[in-house]
């Protein structure tokens, strides 16, 4: 069976949309909306028709995704960030979309150094959660083991900068068919619905050949699928003291030498 017969799925559907508007809080219920202006709110307005409209669609191969809109996040450190905001619509694709990949990817992204987007429950928060107390645990063990000296650092923008093609090569080479790619393509090749505003607040334009879309729920997944050889040898060099969190990473080391050496490595593996 082509795996986008997993997705044509009304009941898959349904689950996601339910997950979407179970995380959101009230207030982002009214105020997270899509390139068609359209919120959880207006959404569940026509709970049972939108669904309906949304698997015919699917159903038919009439589906496409829309463009997304690029809204300013001002972080704590005063840094901006951009996120691609998907409508209503493509959230829940890009959900049902995660759970099926998720299941095919697993073999290939679970090295046990990750504790970011390798999927262990269906509420968000109880995920997170719990990896970060895993990733809390190992690294308590390998200080109690003597390791007092840390190599801590991040990849500077790494979701800017990931190479859509090289990203859409990897994930082509393990998926059991071609039926999802056009999807997928879709969804790294994104397009930018609110463009001309971007220009005129003279907010950055996203490279259209470079960068993860923050803002999809596939975005942690991808990450993972493309970091997996970095999670692979990192852990080989420094005997499984390697922990990672999304773009964060730490070495757990014994000595201040092997800390720096624990750079150069990271360095060159990520360079490669």
């Amino acid at each position: 069976m082509p795996i986008i017969d997993q997705l044509i799925n009304q009941d898959l559907l349904t689950k996601h949309w339910n997950k979407i508007y179970a995380q959101k809080s009230e207030e982002k219920r009214w105020t997270s909306r899509g390139i068609d202006d359209i919120s959880l709110k207006d959404f569940v307005k026509k709970e049972d028709e939108n669904l309906n409209i949304l698997f015919v669609s699917l159903e038919k191969r009439l589906f496409s995704f829309s463009p997304a809109k690029i809204v300013r996040i001002e972080k704590p450190d005063g840094d901006d960030r951009f996120l691609a905001v998907p409508t209503v619509r493509d959230r829940i694709v890009h959900s049902a979309i995660l759970e099926i990949l998720t299941s095919i990817f697993y073999p290939h992204i679970n090295t046990g150094v990750s504790y970011c987007g390798v999927k262990q429950q269906f509420n968000k928060k109880e995920d997170r959660a719990l990896n970060i107390q895993k990733a809390v645990i190992k690294f308590i063990g390998h200080v109690k083991n003597g390791n007092f000296w840390i190599f801590k650092s991040d990849i500077n923008k790494f979701f800017d900068f990931v190479p859509k093609q090289k990203m859409l090569d990897k994930i082509f080479s393990i998926l059991p068919d071609t039926s999802l790619n056009d999807f997928i393509k879709q969804i790294i090749y994104f397009e930018i619905g609110n463009l001309e505003e971007l220009k005129r607040k003279k907010y950055p334009i996203p490279n259209p050949k470079l960068g993860l879309a923050q803002g999809s729920s596939l975005s942690p997944l991808f990450s993972n699928l493309y970091l997996a050889n970095f999670d692979k040898k990192m852990p080989l060099l420094f005997n499984d003291r390697f922990i990672r969190y999304a773009d964060d990473f730490i070495v757990v080391c014994k000595t201040q030498k092997e800390a720096k050496e624990a750079q150069l490595e990271a360095e060159k593996n990520l360079k490669n």
